[in-house]
């Protein structure tokens, strides 16, 4: 993070410096994009300022004088960046993010405007930068993939589900909404891994996520806490009965048997269901009572639902 930092940073700061390689006492719109540096007298017209540098996907800035701003940069982004652009002129530094295609390629870019105020206070031009972040955006998404999505299963962890657990709340004590927290794990997962090894038992762990979502809406979540241990929120339930009859659903489903590695496999799984009951409920509290739930529908054979407090 601090790297990703660092090289903002850097940008920012090589931004300013080709701001002062610029003449000054110009007035109009310098534009600085990874290769030319453009002057615009009007916001519908453009005219060379100064070439900086050049690089591959720019095209050479000595074509770009004397056309429109949507001939250089396309209408599209010309339309995004109107709003943008009135607003440096009124004197605010504006920083907005677009996605275009440089060299046939898809790209993200940040786009940075900044006007050049005058001791009278009036805006004698704009200066702007806009570089491209697609890596940098692609590497965020990864990093956030790290701290909210399970490695193993592909799907939420349990730093995400604890995130959405308190959203869930917060959603019901406002809407009065039923929802419910199912508690699942796999039964006897521990035989299978000291018959099979660990490495089966975490293809049996990728086989048994994906068949948790067989019966749950894309507002519901489901998330992987640790070993065989899963957890469903359901949301805007229409009856309590409505999650046990998905619970159901999904224990039949976790039965049909897999191939994992070269063994064919079948397991069941035992759910324990707890109710969200009002206000003054903790998601600490609905954890708790899922988790007993858990342990009464093992205690009553396992392969089955227990709901807290029926």
């Amino acid at each position: 993070m601090l790297m990703l930092a660092g090289g903002i940073e850097l940008q920012r700061t090589a931004f300013l410096r080709q701001i002062d390689l610029l003449k000054p006492g110009k007035t109009g719109f310098v534009f600085i994009m990874t290769g030319a540096g453009i002057l615009v007298d009007h916001p519908d017209r453009t005219r060379l300022m100064q070439h900086i540098h050049q690089r591959p996907g720019i095209n050479n800035a000595t074509k770009m004088a004397g056309r429109s701003l949507a001939e250089v940069f396309g209408a599209e982004a010309c339309v995004l960046a109107k709003p943008h652009l009135e607003a440096a002129f009124d004197g605010q530094a504006v920083t907005y993010e677009s996605r275009t295609a440089l060299a046939g390629r898809a790209r993200i870019l940040e786009t940075t405007y900044v006007p050049d105020m005058q001791a009278d206070g009036n805006v004698a031009g704009v200066y702007a930068l806009a570089h491209d972040t697609t890596r940098m955006k692609e590497v965020e998404e990864k990093l956030i993939q790290l701290t909210r999505v399970d490695s193993l299963t592909g799907i939420a962890n349990r730093h995400m589900f604890v995130e959405a657990l308190h959203l869930a709340i917060e959603r019901a004590r406002r809407s009065g909404a039923p929802m419910a927290l199912a508690y699942l794990d796999i039964d006897h997962f521990k035989a299978i891994n000291d018959t099979h090894g660990h490495a089966l038992g975490d293809d049996a762990l990728k086989e048994f996520a994906p068949r948790l979502s067989v019966d749950v809406r894309a507002t519901d979540t489901v998330a992987r806490l640790s070993g065989d241990e899963f957890v469903i929120i359901f949301e805007d339930l229409n009856s309590e009965q409505e999650v046990t009859a998905a619970a159901a659903k999904i224990i039949d489903a976790v039965r049909a048997p897999f191939a994992a590695g070269d063994v064919r496999l079948a397991v069941t799984a035992s759910v324990g269901i707890a109710l969200f009951r009002g206000q003054g409920q903790s998601h600490e509290e609905l954890l708790a009572n899922a988790d007993s739930a858990l342990y009464t529908a093992k205690r009553n054979g396992r392969d089955g639902v227990s709901v807290h407090g029926w």
